[in-house]
């Protein structure tokens, strides 16, 4: 029989004071110097061998974090040293090729109106493949396939630098079986990681904790080391499934045991604080619905904010599954997201996806979905800042902030005369910052091959290698190569157009100069005028017909310049509407807006209303976030919903809010995520975080601890629990 966790403040203080934990090996400053001469050595014959090098030296040599109390391993100290190599080459690549956009490329991060960058994260392994192969198998497969291809061949040092890497990757395990050893002799938990070392060193695992055991393994690499980040661990009920039935009939392993498995994953994956939590994916198909459910309880059971649940939703989803989650939401458990099946397909398919691959998306990071094993999304390779739209129509382009001209010249504002004709300039801006998005992530790819390649992720990725060729994961390789524009902050631009409609032409009150001239000044002087544009003017968010058309509108303006616009690797672009902390941080960047927002103030998150706005209650709200045609929006998006905690109480409470997640996505929303707060427990934690140090809040599209976040994030949270 397994040994139950460990205390959880004793293993976490474990993790906060490693240094105790981690073995003896090079110590940081000594690896970067020696992977950069590495790189170097290699890199004029291949950049994938030179890559693969570098791998292999800090897998051998860097310090390894070992804990004998857990069941699982993985911990190594990184440099990060083969992200800042790689984007060193890109962007000297982008300067002496692309001027122009590695220019814009500056420019948009300086106005913040729009960013063209690279992704090469937010990727999903064929996870089924890894478990059918083992380590041993994909280097058998590489070895083999190399002797089609001449030395030197570009397909050759691809397939060689799989070896090299993978060959890495059992150097790494036997560091950890060396330590293992030292302990399988002290209980039955040492013994089992020990025993499951020594198989998925080189065979497939065969029980449930060595395929935990290899996916950490690979998820964390890919991570940590190679940073072309596996941004999920997958369709984890369905993937996970088949070895739990196994060990449970076979007698290998109690359901006791499993749970205790879990929860040692589980709160390894918290100690890890990979960024933005590690997702996981539960489908709650009818077959795999106990285990679903008892991920469910052993992640509740921990109390942590890490990993984050995905939970997709059909109509088998049984109640039980959606019962517990919003149950565990109640309690404060809410590192959670629904999906909506139904329109995550549909978006997939309307994007050129074939209808039984998109029937297996995996949500990677917080909610973009993709064909798993088989597309690369690079789901945060661009975005458009869509209020910023509304600044440069006031402004013919020009940021007053920066004094620069980034926005398109169009027409000056004493010469508009209808709302029609400055929608259409709006419009304009909104074209004019896509094209120079889609310009700077199209000449970013161009160098991809030249400067990245994934030793891990290409085995593991449908259309990388087969009979016709062989191509890195990011060169065109996988199945859908397709790239990500998101476009945020869409309740802000539909309520200052909402009031411009009303406040200048419909009834006249002020002149579009005017309006301007109050808005730069940061409605300085004028107050009251501010509160009544804000309080009394429509607003997305109040199932209200004229803001709610306009963000109707304006999305599916987005979804055709950029949905099915070809990229550099032989893919598509395709539209995000999802904000997450960003709203913040280009809020900074962006004038006051007609709305009765102060400059620098954070703009509307994802789909959400603006703060303090939506006064018609849930109903209302989820009506004006449906009025949008999500199936636009392949890349996907968000409804951050804040409920009182009074909702949650009792068993009706629970029932009620789940039949709200149904309801929400019968009417076609695409996702829905959930706080649950009292403003006088928020304020209280603000005032004294010491006793509340425990108190989670889903921030974006991940959790955090309430006490972490700034107090303008604090203050935010704060003002939307009053609002309820």
């Amino acid at each position: 029989m397994l040994t139950a966790i460990l205390d959880k403040a004793e293993l976490k203080r474990a993790h906060e004071q490693k240094e105790p934990y981690l073995t003896v090996g090079t110590d940081l400053v000594t690896i970067e110097k020696e992977c950069i001469q590495l790189f170097e050595k290699y890199k004029g014959t291949s950049v994938a061998v030179a890559r693969a090098y570098v791998i292999d030296h800090i897998l051998s040599n860097a310090r390894i974090f070992y804990h004998p109390d857990e069941l699982f391993v993985f911990g190594i100290e990184n440099c990060n040293i083969t992200g800042k190599i790689r984007y060193e080459m890109l962007w000297q690549s982008m300067k002496d090729v692309c001027p122009e956009s590695a220019t814009l490329q500056l420019l948009g991060y300086e106005s913040g109106a729009y960013t063209g960058d690279c992704d090469f994260g937010h990727n999903c392994p064929d996870y089924d493949r890894l478990f059918a192969l083992g380590i041993g198998g994909i280097i058998a497969q590489a070895k083999k396939r190399a002797e089609k291809y001449p030395e030197n061949s570009r397909e050759h040092d691809l397939l060689r630098s799989i070896v090299i890497s993978y060959t890495a990757l059992q150097k790494l395990i036997d560091r950890y079986i060396a330590l293992a050893g030292k302990h399988k002799e002290k209980d039955e938990n040492c013994a089992l990681v020990y025993t499951s070392l020594l198989n998925i060193r080189e065979n497939p695992p065969k029980n449930i904790h060595e395929a935990l055991q290899l996916q950490m393994l690979l998820y964390s690499v890919m991570t940590i080391v190679t940073e072309n980040n596996a941004r999920t661990l997958g369709i984890f009920d369905k993937l996970i499934y088949p070895f739990y039935k196994n060990d449970v009939e076979s007698g290998r392993f109690s359901e006791k045991d499993v749970r205790i498995i879990l929860s040692h994953l589980f709160f390894r994956y918290y100690t890890m604080k990979f960024t933005a939590n590690t997702p996981l994916c539960l489908c709650g198909q009818k077959e795999v619905c106990d285990f679903s459910l008892m991920v469910l309880e052993e992640y509740d059971s921990l109390d942590i904010n890490d990993p984050k649940i995905q939970i997709r939703c059909h109509k088998e989803l049984a109640d039980d599954i959606l019962e517990y989650a919003v149950s565990c939401i109640s309690r404060g458990r809410n590192s959670i997201v629904f999906l909506n099946d139904d329109v995550v397909i549909a978006a997939l398919t309307k994007l050129g996806a074939d209808k039984e691959d998109a029937k297996n998306y995996v949500p990677v990071g917080c909610y973009e979905p993709l064909c798993a094993g088989k597309e690369i999304a690079a789901t945060c390779a661009g975005r458009i800042i869509l209020p910023k739209a509304v600044e440069y129509a006031f402004t013919s382009g020009y940021d007053l902030n920066i004094k620069k001209q980034v926005g398109a010249k169009t027409k000056p504002i004493e010469e508009i005369a209808t709302f029609d004709e400055f929608y259409a300039i709006v419009k304009e801006q909104i074209s004019h910052l896509s094209d120079i998005t889609l310009k700077v992530c199209y000449d970013f790819e161009r160098f991809y091959p030249n400067v990245n390649s994934s030793p891990f992720f290409t085995p593991l990725l449908c259309g990388c290698i087969t009979e016709d060729g062989v191509h890195d994961a990011y060169d065109s390789g996988a199945k859908y190569n397709n790239t990500s524009i998101n476009a945020f902050g869409i309740a802000t631009l539909a309520g200052e157009l909402s009031v411009i409609k009303k406040a200048v032409f419909e009834e006249k009150r002020l002149s579009l100069c005017e309006l301007f001239d109050i808005l730069k000044n940061d409605w300085q002087g004028n107050e009251e005028l501010r509160i009544e544009f804000f309080e009394k003017y429509p607003k997305y968010g109040n199932g209200n017909a004229l803001p709610d058309g306009i963000a109707a509108d304006i999305m599916r303006y987005c979804a055709s310049l950029i949905n099915g616009v070809p990229n550099c690797r032989g893919g598509v672009f395709r539209l995000g509407a999802f904000s997450i902390d960003w709203c913040f941080t280009f809020g900074k960047n962006l004038l006051a807006t007609a709305d009765g927002r102060h400059s620098g103030d954070p703009m509307s998150k994802n789909m959400c209303a603006i703060t303090a706005t939506d006064k018609g209650g849930v109903t209302s709200l989820v009506r004006s976030v449906t009025s949008v045609d999500y199936t636009d929006i392949p890349n996907g998006t968000v409804l951050d919903l804040m409920l009182h905690r009074s909702v949650f109480s009792g068993e009706d409470g629970i029932k009620g809010v789940s039949a709200l997640v149904r309801a929400y996505m019968k009417m076609g929303g695409f996702a829905v995520q959930i706080n649950s707060f009292d403003p006088k427990v928020l304020r209280a934690a603000q005032k004294m975080p010491q006793k509340y140090s425990t108190l989670q809040v889903r921030r974006c599209g991940w959790n955090v601890y309430f006490n972490e976040l700034s107090k303008k994030e604090q203050d935010e949270f704060i003002k939307q629990a009053e609002n309820l």
